[in-house]
């Protein structure tokens, strides 16, 4: 699935957002994501999405299933993505400003010899009301 600036940044925390993190960030292909048996329609429990790890077929390894993490909600969950991003070179960091909002700001892919300045200061800097949100968007802006 390919998405536009705009359409990131619409997603409220929940677990759109978070398929879509699992997709983009970690590589798994939403083709294999699916509904938990016991999820109705119109519940949204965390991880409303279950994946298989391994990317098995669902018919035949369902007890491998898990939920999908709550990257959007939980710290937990976003600081997996800090941890992928970190692997992968990029440099980030988070801001907190003085109306109550949070701003992850990636530079240096390749991480090493790179430098930057004032994170979180441009124009096109996202403020999001909690941390697990503003790293999935800031994740997400970034595979684009």
């Amino acid at each position: 699935m390919k998405s536009t600036k705009e359409e990131i940044l619409a997603l409220e925390p929940g677990r759109e957002l978070d398929a879509l993190a699992l997709e983009l960030v970690f590589g798994f292909p939403r083709k294999k994501l699916f509904p938990p048996e016991y999820w109705e329609e119109g519940d949204e429990p965390f991880g409303a999405y279950n994946y298989i790890p391994s990317g098995k077929p669902k018919r035949t390894h369902m007890i491998d299933s898990q939920s999908v993490p709550s990257f959007s909600r939980m710290i937990g969950a976003a600081w997996m993505i800090v941890d992928k991003l970190v692997d992968t070179g990029y440099c980030p960091s988070i801001l907190f400003d003085d109306d109550g909002h949070w701003c992850m700001s990636l530079s240096g892919i390749g991480g090493v010899g790179h430098s930057f300045s004032s994170p979180c200061t441009d124009d096109d800097t996202i403020w999001c009301d909690t941390v697990p949100e503003a790293v999935v968007k800031s994740a997400l802006l970034a595979m684009l």
